[in-house]
């Protein structure tokens, strides 16, 4: 108990101290010296994090740097953006990419920029290309990724330690399968307003602690778009998605919000839950897909007020429920099958009502589609 307590007051005292630190934050910058103020300019990104002090701005010029970034206390790295020139664009060192952080799950990542064991992090306004990164197995990781986060937070666990906003993430791509957009395991996020495009893993993996994904332009992400994992109170709002293998995947978590997004087309489930409770899809355009939402192993989950247009096989699925769930008010516009209800959810006693179906071959079955 007073180890606990005493871990409490530290992190209330490095919070306090944060809070100090930014009314004499200061701004370090990187690049020409033709760019911003006549101050100390940082030829690489890494030098300035590492000359930086808790709650300073590292900001970066437009400019290509080939280098791999790791930042170890809070901090904001920024592009500068004036209307006129071009962007600050992080790349693959002419090397290669070697392992910078090891994460409890995905185990060793060589990672473009790395965070761990801090909170109070932002990136913003910065292009992350992985263009010639290669495979991670040929440098000894287990995967390569734009982002890697692990271990985020703060001693209050209503503040997102973690934003990243307007980055363009893009060409994550090693060619073994292994590449990653933004990976984050037990970290408090935020993703928000940002491109990330053709990846070969997911754009966004978030593995326990918690996130706010909005706003997002996901696009040709081989995997998929959103991985939940072993998460409680992540939302996932108001994303374009498109081109990717499924949208949003929630695994073992709870009360995950997968509101008013823009799915499709492509080859999988516009949502896909399994051995998840509490989650509510709500408001979302699926389109084009596999299946719009198919629950697996679900309870207490919602799946309301979405309209799901041309799946190539169920419109809504609910399988091996564990009881709970509710289906109401949804619009279904082409499917072979509007709803395939099992017999777990009917002996669950879960609710069906006030469903559109349109177009549709066979409006309620229990036999699935092989």
């Amino acid at each position: 108990m007073y180890g606990k307590a005493m871990r409490v007051a530290l992190m209330a005292v490095a919070a306090t101290l944060l809070h100090s630190a930014s009314v004499f934050a200061n701004t370090l910058y990187v690049g020409p010296a033709s760019c911003g103020p006549k101050v100390t300019h940082y030829a690489t990104i890494q030098a300035a994090v590492n000359a930086a002090a808790p709650a300073d701005t590292v900001m970066v010029c437009p400019g290509t740097y080939a280098e791999q970034v790791v930042i170890p206390i809070p901090l904001t790295v920024r592009g500068f953006v004036n209307g006129v020139s071009g962007a600050a664009v992080i790349t693959v060192p002419p090397t290669g990419l070697v392992p910078n952080i090891t994460m409890t799950t995905a185990g060793l990542v060589a990672a473009q920029i790395a965070a761990q064991n801090t909170f109070g992090v932002k990136l913003i306004d910065l292009t992350i290309d992985g263009t010639n990164e290669g495979c991670a197995t040929s440098v000894g990781a287990n995967y390569t990724a734009a982002i890697a986060l692990s271990n985020l937070v703060s001693s209050d666990p209503s503040f997102l330690s973690v934003s990243l906003s307007q980055l363009s993430i893009q060409n994550q791509r090693g060619g073994c399968q292994l590449s990653a957009g933004v990976l984050s395991e037990d970290s408090l996020i935020s993703v928000d307003s940002n491109s990330i495009y053709n990846v070969e893993l997911n754009a966004v993996s978030l593995v326990r602690g918690m996130g706010k994904i909005t706003n997002n332009t996901i696009e040709n992400c081989t995997t998929g778009g959103v991985f939940v994992s072993n998460v409680t109170g992540a939302t996932v709002q108001s994303n374009t998605m498109s081109s990717d293998a499924f949208g949003v995947r929630i695994d073992s978590s709870t009360a995950t919000n997968v509101w008013s997004n823009t799915m499709g087309p492509w080859v999988g489930e516009g949502v896909y839950s399994t051995a998840s409770s509490g989650t509510w899809v709500n408001g979302n355009r699926i389109s084009a897909t596999w299946a719009g939402v198919y629950l697996d192993g679900s309870q207490g989950d919602r799946v309301t007020s979405n309209t799901i247009v041309r799946t190539e096989t169920y419109g809504i699925a609910d399988t091996n429920s564990r009881g709970g769930n509710q289906l109401s008010g949804n619009t279904i516009n082409g499917a072979p099958i509007g709803l395939f209800f099992d017999a777990s959810a009917s002996a669950a006693g879960d609710v069906v009502t006030t469903n559109t179906y349109l177009n549709v071959v066979t409006t309620t079955s229990s036999t699935p589609i092989l």
